[in-house]
C-alpha cells in the first residue's frame, strides 16, 4: 500500500500517529500541502496511491480519475470538505 500524506498539520505535530503509521507497513510518500490540482497530478502520475491521507489538498474529479482505479480512501486529515470532490469521490466508490 501507497500513502500520499500531504497534510503539513499531520507532519508537523508531534505524537502517537507519527508511530502508528510508521507501523502501519505502508509506503508513505510526503508532500508538503495544501497541493493545487496540478501537484497532485504530477504527484499521481510518479506511481500512484492506495490512499490520500490530505489536508486541504485539491481533490478534483481530475485528481480522483487520475488516481484510478488504484484509490481506495481519501482520508481527510481536520475539518471541512470543501476542497473534496465528495459526490464525485462517492460515485467512484471512494
Amino acid at each position: 500500500m501507497r500513502i500520499l500524506l500531504s497534510t503539513t498539520s499531520f507532519q508537523d505535530t508531534p505524537g502517537e500517529h507519527h508511530a502508528v503509521l510508521a507501523r502501519s507497513g505502508f509506503e508513505v510518500v510526503t508532500a508538503r500541502g495544501p497541493l493545487n490540482e496540478a501537484a497532485m497530478l504530477a504527484l499521481i502520475a510518479d506511481g500512484g496511491f492506495d490512499g490520500f491521507l490530505n489536508g486541504d489538498d485539491a481533490i478534483t474529479a481530475r485528481v480522483i480519475d487520475a488516481a484510478l482505479p488504484r484509490l481506495k480512501v481519501i482520508a481527510k486529515y481536520g475539518i471541512g470538505l470543501d476542497s473534496i470532490d465528495v459526490a464525485h469521490a462517492t460515485d467512484k466508490h471512494i
